[in-house]
């Protein structure tokens, strides 16, 4: 069956990526952008995607709506805000509304949440302390992460194998084309960095081919 992809938050750098991501995939998915307002999706952005939704990611009815018009298989959370230091509840808030919507619309939907190292109880460990300096600037932006994927968590406690949460590093553009691994969140960081490029690529790999890594919450950044 043909994958079809909500993503939330599409007009985002991370989004944008996702739906770049798909046009390299062999199975190739429909992707459905869900964004406030459509005219901030780029013309050759939005040509590349199935269909294009507008609704507020903290409205549960459009996000219902989006899932119901669209028959979602796949749901990508790709929320944030453009200053990343800024307190927020933006994560959270979009959750409760996401997963009001998912649990009213009676389907059967797997959710990828793009969160972030640091979160969930990962640590930011890298040379010269600069983990607990990116950690200190990123308090309020992982407080945010952190609340988001304890609602997902608490909402897929019984059906743990359709949530997949994501946590990369310090996400850059530009520098795509990298390896990607996956790494233990309690042990040095293997490297600092990741293109928005390549977890994206790394995403659409799982909900398109084998998805082996639900069920779980995993740590990416750059290979070495």
């Amino acid at each position: 069956m043909t994958a079809s992809i909500l993503i939330i938050g599409a007009n985002g750098r991370m989004g944008q990526n996702l739906i770049h991501a798909a046009t390299l995939q062999t199975k190739k998915p429909h992707i459905h952008a869900f964004v406030r307002n459509p005219l901030s999706l780029p013309p050759s952005v939005a040509s590349l995607c199935y269909s294009v939704h507008k609704g507020d990611a903290l409205c549960s009815d459009d996000v219902q709506a989006a899932l119901t018009a669209t028959s979602a298989t796949h749901v990508v959370v790709a929320v944030g805000v453009p200053d990343s230091n800024v307190l927020s509840s933006l994560r959270t808030d979009s959750a409760n509304t996401i997963t009001e919507a998912i649990s009213r619309s009676n389907q059967t939907v797997q959710v990828v949440v793009v969160s972030s190292i640091g979160a969930g109880g990962t640590r930011i460990k890298f040379s010269f302390g600069l983990g607990t300096l990116f950690h200190f600037m990123l308090q309020h932006v992982l407080t945010d992460h952190d609340h988001q994927e304890e609602r997902f968590l608490r909402f897929f406690e019984n059906d743990k194998e359709r949530l997949l949460i994501v946590r990369p590093t310090q996400l850059t553009d530009g520098y795509g084309g990298d390896k990607v691994i996956l790494f233990d969140g309690q042990q040095k960081t293997p490297t600092l960095k990741v293109d928005r490029r390549d977890v994206s690529v790394w995403i659409l790999g799982q909900i398109c081919g084998e998805g082996d890594c639900f069920g779980r919450a995993v740590n990416i950044t750059r290979a070495l």
